[in-house]
């Protein structure tokens, strides 16, 4: 949940494995501070950590 002067702007939950939470944060990200729609920022590409510690 995302609060802007109190008020929620965004709420966003996903199930799953490791890739979740990095997922959640480009998402809100792109909402937030680049201006996208939620459906535009759930269709850009992300970046999320593999097992190795590298990215992806």
């Amino acid at each position: 949940m995302v609060l802007k002067d109190g008020e929620v702007i965004l709420i966003l939950g996903a199930a799953g494995g490791a890739r979740i939470p990095p997922a959640k944060v480009n998402v809100i990200s792109r909402v937030i501070d680049f201006g996208l729609t939620l459906p535009n920022a759930l269709s850009e590409p992300r970046v999320a950590p593999d097992r190795a510690g590298s990215s992806r």
